[in-house]
């Protein structure tokens, strides 16, 4: 594959790979954390899954298999939804149905600033190449140490 890279301002801070070679290395290097990453969002969401139909079963409620296919979010908010009515009794429990939503949410912000980043081309929507040269391109780069850390 084959990388054209462009200086850029879009971002504040822009590291700019000079070279196709070095754009690979670092994209190779930033791969597994990445992968990583995705695999423990896609297991939590299988997670959310599970939880939901236990929470259906508790409730007396059909298991909405609509619902089910939906993304994270959609599924999030329906767990949560369900934890609410079965803790409606107990305040520590609400408590901790409101810290669990809170986790849901930034576990969410979070998988989506990296999976969502832009990591080989800024977006045109965000800005105006700094330079009128079209041989450059930008590419978000994110420490690996700093992927690492979230899982």
């Amino acid at each position: 594959m084959t990388y054209q890279i462009r200086e850029n301002c879009i971002f504040e801070h822009v590291d700019v790979f000079e070279t196709e070679e070095e754009l690979l290395k670092y994209l190779h290097e930033v791969s597994a954390p990445l992968g990583q990453l995705m695999m423990e969002f896609n297991a939590l969401e299988d997670e959310i899954t599970m939880f939901l139909m236990e929470a259906y079963e508790i409730l007396g409620l059909p298991i909405n298999v609509e619902l089910l296919q939906k993304f994270y979010s959609r599924k999030s908010q329906e767990l949560i939804k369900c934890y609410k009515q079965l803790s409606a009794g107990s305040t520590d429990l609400r408590k901790s149905v409101s810290k669990l939503n809170d986790l849901l949410k930034s576990s969410a912000d979070t998988r989506n600033q990296f999976m969502h980043a832009s990591w080989l081309y800024a977006s045109p929507t965000k800005g105006v190449a700094c330079s009128e040269i079209n041989r450059f391109t930008v590419s978000l780069k994110f420490q690996i140490s700093k992927i690492a850390t979230i899982w």
